[in-house]
């Protein structure tokens, strides 16, 4: 099914759960239905197929199309969100859900650990209860469901993806943070800053999505800056900073050496380590990614993004209060650091259970011809 025909179809689905047209009625004409929903006369008639098809419109010869009575349970006021245990999400969605009158369906990664044979028996449950829409955060292990993603799509479910599962867009519709700007705008950020070292910490043994689009994002920074990467360098770090083999590799970095975490903890745990080794604050610069969702460390320059509104505006969408498709990269904010590093012994998020375990990408560059085009 075609975006357009996606479109026509959800839009008519809509208006047909909703009784705009009762049942038993004659569908308006074509030409007032094309202009209603903004789609070409072909687009629309392959969307009134397929609801021939399901048993909600009848074709007529010489009558017309005809609206067939239906029982609303055929279209579930349930709305399927898949996540990974974050508490703050949940809430967010189960809030959201309350407030609109919907029933919340939530599929929680980590019981499953990303296995995606069990990720696709809950999308064919999904389209076999007929949800009224699917927040999906897929998982980005082979093999992708994108089969059965679009199947649940061509269902009659609105997919609305919140988080990327693979280097290309979805085929659904997206509102997703736009990892790729984050990590441009750090490498600019931090090549005007006077760094000519910059290293990207994944924070995945097996790099997600987000990480490598972070990557991308690095080396889209460096090349616009007019600076030239040289070999990249794979260093594994420890999984245990109270080791302190992670202090000591911090310690041993060069002057004008800028990490970029795309986890804000890491990036803050790596910040209270540089200042344990008194290192000076303009030798060692640290930025790192972050959303509005995981809290806030004030002490490091980070690019967030706004994930509770982002989510705001997709339960909006789910809500047919915007009949227009979703296809959207959510740009990051830049704030910069406001207070001091905490003066803290051994601080209580000093734990192994959220540390970079991964690797480390080094780019050498020449910072002589850099404009300052970041922000």
């Amino acid at each position: 099914m075609s975006p357009r025909v996606q479109k026509a179809y959800r839009l008519l689905l809509r208006d047909l759960d909703t009784c705009h047209f009762p049942p038993r009625s004659l569908l308006p004409p074509s030409r007032e239905l094309c202009g209603k929903y903004d789609v070409s006369r072909p687009t629309l008639g392959k969307a009134i197929s397929l609801l021939v098809q399901e048993d909600r419109l009848q074709s007529r010869q010489g009558a017309g199309t005809i609206v067939l009575p239906h029982s609303r349970r055929e279209r579930a006021h349930i709305v399927s969100c898949m996540a990974i245990m974050n508490n703050a999400l949940v809430m967010h969605a189960q809030h959201r859900a309350l407030e609109l009158g919907y029933v919340l369906n939530i599929f929680l990664h980590q019981e499953t650990e990303w296995d995606p044979r069990i990720e696709r028996r809950f999308l064919e449950r999904v389209r076999e209860q007929k949800s009224h829409a699917l927040l999906a955060f897929c998982s980005p292990l082979k093999p992708a469901n994108d089969d059965m993603l679009q199947a649940v799509a061509d269902s009659g479910v609105r997919v609305i993806h919140t988080e990327h599962y693979r280097i290309e867009p979805p085929d659904q519709e997206y509102l997703m943070p736009d990892y790729a700007a984050a990590g441009r705008l750090a490498a600019r950020y931090l090549l005007e800053s006077g760094c000519t070292s910059l290293r990207v910490l994944g924070h995945w043994t097996r790099p997600s999505p987000s990480s490598l689009l972070t990557e991308i994002g690095v080396a889209q920074g460096i090349a616009e800056a007019g600076a030239r990467p040289a070999e990249r360098m794979l260093l594994a770090t420890a999984p245990d900073y109270e080791s302190g083999l992670v202090a000591r590799r911090l310690a041993a970095l060069p002057a004008q050496t800028g990490l970029i975490y795309p986890a804000l903890e890491s990036g803050a745990k790596a910040i209270w380590l540089l200042r344990s080794n008194h290192k000076k604050p303009d030798t060692i610069k640290v930025v790192a990614l972050s959303d509005t969702l995981k809290g806030s460390c004030p002490w490091i320059d980070r690019f967030q993004f706004d994930t509770i509104d982002m989510h705001d505006r997709i339960w909006n969408a789910v809500n047919n209060r915007d009949d227009q498709p979703l296809r959207e990269l959510l740009a990051p904010t830049f704030l910069p650091a406001s207070v001091p590093v905490p003066q803290l012994d051994h601080p209580d998020w000093l734990s192994h259970d959220c540390l970079p375990e991964k690797a480390e990408r080094n780019y050498v560059v020449n910072t002589e011809s850099i404009t300052p085009q970041w922000r």
